[in-house]
């Protein structure tokens, strides 16, 4: 095939351009101001005064894939959602993604001092940074 050809047929531009399988670019997120006073931060959750698990409030960011397959896909505008850690007494580890139909009431519980766990209202008191960033290292998030 000769250059000319290469050129008309796309080539040189395809062999040059790669086309991201994962979006890089996390500019433009839109940013839920309402996370601004739980991100990064650690709790100890309580049930009728004993204490029954630590959480620890991790706001991440996603994209959606709205379109294409294989090399050719589109993307949504990056947003945040909430991974919540915890921590149970017994040493059992696990998280949960909160989806933005709860969100708003997990907010307004947390805003009031409670916290939901499998229907049953317990309390949730936050913690300082020092203890917030002593059990997101004991959870080992920095490490994944």
């Amino acid at each position: 095939m000769t250059d000319e050809w290469r050129l008309l047929l796309g080539y040189e531009r395809c062999e040059t351009t790669t086309m991201p399988l994962w979006p890089k670019d996390y500019d433009g997120a839109l940013v839920d101001h309402r996370l601004d006073p739980y991100r990064d931060r650690a709790a100890v959750v309580s049930d009728n005064g004993e204490p029954a698990m630590q959480v620890f409030i991790q706001v991440d960011l996603e994209r959606k894939q709205t379109a294409g397959h294989l090399w050719w896909r589109r993307w949504s505008h990056p947003r945040e959602f909430v991974v919540l850690h915890m921590l149970m007494c017994d040493g059992v580890q696990t998280d949960s993604w909160l989806s933005d139909e709860v969100l708003g009431d997990e907010l307004d519980d947390w805003s009031q001092g409670r916290f939901m766990w499998d229907g049953k209202p317990m309390r949730i008191d936050w913690c300082d940074a020092t203890k917030s960033e002593a059990l997101r290292n004991e959870l080992g998030l920095d490490e994944r």
